[in-house]
């Protein structure tokens, strides 16, 4: 299954250089939470009712790919209710997961994505994938 979402804003506090963390929110987030997050609104496509994210899968952002190596517990709930998850790009699982993150494979070196109004997000589950 796939899930796409469209980029509404980015928060003026959604995005540090320094950190390798992007939450992400739903278009029902409060003003607060705007502030610091990027707010995402998932096409009619597929229903959020059947969204599933494990371990392995992947998110597509700006054409990059970028595995999941850790899936926090509370990732399908939040996103069903809330369009939320916390992307953490990182090149090593933790050995605690937060519970509402996705631990996204990235090398050290290499930069967090853009974040831009307007461009696409696919969340990829399964035989979806490329």
């Amino acid at each position: 299954m796939k899930w796409k979402a469209k980029i509404l804003e980015v928060g003026k506090q959604a995005i540090d250089p320094r950190e390798n963390i992007i939450i992400m929110f739903g278009d029902n987030a409060t003003d607060e939470l705007k502030n610091v997050s990027v707010i995402q609104k998932f096409d009619t496509d597929h229903s959020l009712d059947n969204f599933v994210f494990e371990k392995g899968d992947q998110i597509k952002i700006n054409s990059r790919f970028y595995e999941a190596i850790g899936v926090g517990s509370l990732v399908t709930t939040d996103m069903k209710d809330m369009g939320h998850a916390t992307l953490v790009f990182i090149d090593q699982t933790p050995q605690k997961l937060m519970k509402n993150a996705i631990y996204l494979q990235k090398m050290d070196e290499e930069k967090i994505p853009n974040f831009v109004s307007g461009d696409e997000i696919e969340y990829i589950h399964g035989s979806e994938m490329n």
